[in-house]
């Protein structure tokens, strides 16, 4: 598995303005590289893209670091600045033990 991808990965945070509001961010948790399939077939794939939303699955090494990864994180691809909701985490098919597959969504 060729991972050539860089990327990062943000957990939600909610920070607190002057006048004591809530405003949300995101708190950088780490970084790492990855390997992307675009998908490109079922139906919710295609209502994405008429959409303008783009659905990969982006596999990465595990790690401690990566057992956090969450649904309600994000992750940044450093080389586009594209931002990518993450909508699952599973072990990878094929090498559970090394890998892991994260469905990601494009954030409009």
């Amino acid at each position: 598995m060729h991972l050539i991808e860089r990327v990062e990965f943000h957990s939600p945070l909610e920070e607190r303005d002057r006048l004591g509001g809530r405003k949300p961010g995101w708190n950088s948790e780490f970084s790492t590289r990855a390997a992307f399939l675009y998908l490109r077939g079922g139906e919710k794939v295609l209502a994405g893209r008429i959409a303008g939303t783009q659905t990969l699955i982006a596999t990465i090494r595990k790690s401690d670091l990566s057992d956090g990864i969450e649904n309600s994180w994000m992750m940044l691809d450093r080389a586009t600045g594209k931002e990518y909701a993450i909508r699952g985490v599973e072990p990878n098919r094929y090498k559970p033990r090394q890998y892991l597959d994260i469905l990601c969504e494009t954030v409009l």
